[in-house]
């Protein structure tokens, strides 16, 4: 299988596009064999250094387009800097040269593309678009937003597009387990405006919380390319710390009682660690999910930076600080959008269809929070017998119920780390009831034959009885699973059938 990407790096884009490239082919890399990565990239020779350097260690092929215009920060159409047609002709002649095939896939993490871009590849290869905000004119293999406003009926689209919305695909790679915000003593505020904070926004924020609290813990990560600042003027100030670079941001992160940063990527981890947050729009395309954060009470939104004004700042600042209860309401508010999982489901939806390496595994309390997304997945819900959509206090309920009854045998399926599903088995006086359900990405792969049988295995070693499952009629997938296994079709009403297995 080959995996191309179109992304570009430079001061105006930032480092976010690539460096969740970059997560996606390490991810690819460590659990695909026979996997060729390529990259293609539009860059000038300092850009082009950095790139290689940000791969550096990764088998990758690289291909440099020469930069042929100028970039405007809110004009994405500028940001190919080059003609759109020429740079999509490019790419789809790269594509080519390598021998592609319809298992193939190109995956675009770019601004600047739109749909005619998309018309211009070689219709021998599938394409992935990652997006942000929402495109509604995309038209692609598929489309991929992680962000927590995206909806698939955003998107304007064909039979054949296939269209992933939600925080479940994500790209990005936590590093700990988050926990509710319960620790208050440390008292650490952490400044990032990511990669691209050219005007040093982080320094000003800084320098006023610095005139005000003295003795408060910060730690400043400046961007890459944020001008260096004169570190010799903070050694008076013994709590203060500031890096260029970090590797392990995400242990900082962790630590933070409080950060200060933008609305770009690192506002997802900052979510899934449950950390309250004083935003700022350092861009356009970042004001909806500034606003969103705010709306539901995850972070505290001041404005862009180029409307900042200290002494409101300071205002708001002390306001939310000296508040516990403040930072444990946005801390609790971020639980539950974002889990570790997000990778290895992309990485399942770009690889051909195929049900290798699945395990049953017995239901654990780790399980809680993905059975009540399976739960209440709009598809399940239809195909249920009596089901509605739960509320979490119900689902906690239930699961407690049936982690500790000796009556119900559930397992999940995983495809390697990732779960995909579970089947469920009701243990009654004369016969035992089965139910199973799929995650939304996962379906139409085969996995609801391959999840069936091996619970089948599973269940016949604990009680051998006559085993009923009850369809919609209008289930035709899950039909198709049963009669497929040797289910005997017992009896049919208006709306259900009842199959058995012996």
């Amino acid at each position: 299988m080959k995996v191309f990407f179109r992304v570009d790096y430079n001061i105006i884009i930032g480092s976010g596009h690539i460096l969740r490239c970059k997560l996606l082919i390490e991810k690819i890399l460590a659990i695909r064999e026979n996997v060729k990565i390529y990259i293609i990239c539009r860059s000038n020779k300092i850009e082009k250094k950095i790139v290689k350097d940000i791969f550096n260690g990764l088998n990758i092929k690289f291909y440099f387009l020469k930069v042929k215009g100028n970039i405007l920060k809110d004009n994405y159409s500028t940001w190919i800097r080059s003609d759109h047609i020429n740079d999509s002709k490019e790419t789809s002649k790269i594509c080519i040269s390598n021998n592609i095939n319809k298992n193939d896939i190109l995956i675009i993490d770019h601004y600047g593309v739109k749909r005619e871009w998309i018309k211009n590849i070689s219709p021998n290869i599938r394409t992935l678009v990652i997006d942000d905000f929402i495109r509604t004119n995309l038209q692609s293999d598929f489309i991929l937003n992680g962000n927590l406003k995206a909806k698939p009926n955003f998107y304007k689209k064909s039979n054949k597009t296939k269209v992933f919305c939600s925080p479940k695909f994500a790209i990005f790679k936590p590093n700990y387990k988050p926990s509710y915000f319960t620790n208050f003593k440390n008292k650490n505020i952490l400044i990032f405006f990511s990669n691209s904070d050219i005007k040093n926004f982080g320094y000003k924020i800084l320098t006023s919380l610095i005139k005000n609290y003295k003795n408060l813990p910060i730690t400043l990560i400046q961007g890459s390319n944020s001008n260096n600042l004169n570190k010799k003027i903070f050694n008076k100030y013994k709590n203060v710390k500031i890096f260029k670079f970090v590797k392990n941001f995400d242990k900082i992160l962790k630590k933070a009682t409080l950060c200060i940063g933008g609305c770009g990527s690192t506002y997802i981890s900052r979510v899934f660690y449950n950390i309250p947050t004083i935003v700022f729009q350092l861009s356009k395309n970042q004001e909806p999910f500034c606003k969103y954060l705010t709306k539901n009470n995850m972070s505290l939104f001041l404005g862009s930076e180029d409307n900042y004004k200290e002494k409101i700042f300071i205002q708001k600042f002390n306001k939310i600080w000296n508040n516990k209860e403040d930072l444990k309401k946005y801390s609790d508010n971020c639980k539950g959008y974002f889990d570790k999982y997000s990778i290895s489901r992309i990485v399942e939806i770009i690889k051909p269809s195929g049900t290798n390496k699945v395990k049953l595994k017995n239901l654990s309390k780790n399980h809680l929070e993905i059975l009540y997304d399976w739960a209440n997945d709009k598809e399940v819900i239809k195909n249920s017998l009596n089901r509605k959509k739960l509320k979490f206090i119900e689902h906690k309920k239930w699961f407690n119920k049936i982690y500790n009854s000796k009556k119900v045998q559930l397992f999940i399926l995983y495809v390697r780390d990732l779960p995909v599903g579970q089947i469920r088995f009701d243990i009654l006086k004369n016969k035992i009831l089965i139910d199973y359900s799929l995650d939304e990405f996962i379906r139409g792969k085969g996995y609801g034959k391959v999840i069936v049988k091996l619970g089948l295995k599973k269940i016949l070693r604990i009680k051998k009885k006559k085993i009923i499952a009850v369809v919609k009629k209008t289930n035709i997938s899950s039909k198709r699973v049963f009669e497929s296994l040797n289910f005997k079709l017992e009896n049919k009403n208006k709306k259900y059938l009842n199959y058995y297995y012996v």
